[in-house]
């Protein structure tokens, strides 16, 4: 390769050259079809990846029964024009639910399930024409290479003892540097004796620790966390392996959450990492991206309703936390790259969430999850969280959004907090004991679960240190008689939230008490 052809690849593969989908048509892979993308216009060229059904394609080209399309990621391909199909061919007998890419497109389509605590179904449009000011399509990246931390605060003072700290598994981000065995996100353990669940886990932890001692001043750690991140892109780990029926969920949920601290340590060593790493790991996550940045088939839907279930593949209407994370992620990976349409994806999300939420603030699938309701309700609060701060990093207030009739993000937050204080709160809903993996609802909330799910806090008393939300964040005492069903005990250490920190969730990028200080108490 000549150092021209390197330095055009490399600016390719880290988004430097951005490619516009306004003027492009947009097709989408057809039905029933699993279609090869190659580099060049012929199968004489090699094969890049396969593309599943509905996968969205901007053309940029047509040679013949060639078409040279623009991906989500910002990759370049080449398919046969044969197999792919226009717009109206496609949203035959479906109801758009993404606006992101498609021309003159104003309303997308979202359901709501269990609303009220009975089993019915809700369905509208929500208004993308006009969000917070301007239409969707005017949303842009500000400043590449900012996901969380805006440039001004990434050499800030944070308090040491939040940042240089051992993570969930005692380790310090400098101990994780293997690969895993398997490159794949999820196998299984009793069939495949190389299957490493634990290899995936020590990885998360390990970008987050790193993540963290980084931003406590740690400048040797950056030479660490490029290195782990070079080996696990040399292993392409963390693809996934699918599974027959194409509903491997326990793998999507694992890649997409270990892609959320993955990204944000990246942006903290990008610009540190040599070319050559540099490119090895842009082309990795652009890899994952493909497959994560695609509809999740049922996981992604209302899983369990027979019927309805099918009614929700064709429409392709999905809101549960697993689209909600997958949207999360593409907008870290635009903010990071410079891609406008994967950041619109988070706009979007965030937009169409506070209308999907009731009146009260609950979110209707998660809180009806029995015994875990409230865990998964912080879940869906941490990822709003998440996608509000990166658009605030660049220059977009989403905590500033809020519906017709008032619902925002404060709305979603007081019912948390309120589910907290009161297990009636979440009672009402969580007794439908919907999605909540077989395990009985005896009328308690699993407190160990969702105080581990409450690192969303720290950048919330960071942004609203007087809001009445916050007042009460700070006063929570977790209860004398908590358990932790996840360990099968009692929930043991400090019973005020703010003093059992640091706080670490992966859903808002890893060790928040690090990233946004040490909140006054």
């Amino acid at each position: 390769m000549t150092e021209s052809s390197f330095a055009v690849a490399l600016m390719v593969a880290a988004g430097c050259l951005s490619f516009s989908a306004a003027d492009a048509e947009v097709f989408w892979v057809g039905d029933n079809t699993r279609l090869n993308a190659r580099s060049g216009p012929g199968v004489d060229h090699e094969k890049v990846m396969q593309l599943t059904p509905g996968t969205r394609l901007h053309e940029q080209e047509r040679r013949s029964d060639w078409s040279r399309v623009l991906l989500a990621d910002g990759q370049e391909v080449w398919v046969h024009n044969g197999y792919i199909v226009d717009h109206s061919t496609f949203m035959q007998g479906r109801i758009v639910d993404s606006c992101v890419g498609i021309a003159n497109c104003e309303r997308i389509f979202t359901c709501n399930d269990n609303t009220e605590g009975i089993r019915t179904k809700t369905c509208f449009f929500v208004n993308v024409s006009n969000i917070g000011g301007k239409p969707l399509a005017e949303y842009s990246v500000g400043s590449t290479g900012t996901v969380l931390v805006p440039p001004e605060q990434l050499h800030v003072q944070r308090d040491p003892s939040m940042c240089l700290v051992d993570q969930h598994l005692g380790l310090s981000g400098r101990q994780f540097g293997r690969p895993p065995p398997v490159a794949a996100a999820y196998c299984n353990a009793a069939q495949d004796p190389k299957c490493d669940f634990h290899g995936l886990y020590e990885f998360r932890e390990g970008v987050m620790a790193g993540g963290s001692r980084i931003l406590g001043g740690d400048r040797e750690q950056i030479g660490h966390s490029i290195s782990l991140l070079e080996q696990w892109a040399a292993a392409d780990a963390m693809m996934i392996n699918e599974e027959p029926d194409g509903d491997n969920h326990l793998g999507q949920w694992f890649q997409k959450e270990a892609l959320v601290p993955t990204i944000l340590t990246y942006s903290l060593v990008r610009e540190q990492a040599s070319p050559e790493s540099r490119m090895v790991i842009d082309g990795w996550i652009n890899r994952l991206m493909n497959v994560a940045n695609r509809p999740g088939g049922p996981v992604e839907m209302r899983r369990g309703h027979g019927s309805e279930t099918h009614m929700h593949r064709r429409s392709g209407v999905n809101y549960t936390n697993h689209r909600y994370i997958r949207d999360q992620i593409a907008m870290y990976w635009g903010a990071l790259t410079g891609n406008d349409l994967l950041y619109r994806q988070g706009i979007e999300r965030y937009w169409v969430a506070i209308h999907q939420m009731r009146d009260d603030g609950s979110y209707p699938w998660e809180s009806s999850r029995g015994f875990r309701a409230v865990g998964y309700s912080n879940l869906v609060v941490a990822m709003l969280i998440g996608m509000a701060e990166a658009a605030l990093a660049q220059g977009h207030d989403l905590y500033g959004l809020e519906t017709d009739d008032g619902r925002n993000i404060h709305t979603a937050v007081k019912w948390v907090v309120d589910a907290m204080h009161d297990s009636d709160v979440a009672d009402r809903y969580a007794r439908i004991n919907d999605g909540a993996g077989g395990n009985p609802y005896e009328g308690r909330q699993d407190e160990g679960y969702h105080r581990f799910a409450v690192g969303w806090i720290e950048p919330y008393l960071f942004r609203f240190p007087d809001h009445p939300n916050s007042v009460r964040l700070r006063e929570f005492r977790i209860s004398d008689d908590a358990y932790d069903y996840s360990f099968e005990k009692p929930l043991a250490g400090p019973r005020r939230l703010l003093e059992r920190r640091p706080h670490i969730i992966q859903y808002v990028g890893g060790n928040t008490s690090c990233i946004y200080g040490f909140s006054p108490t």
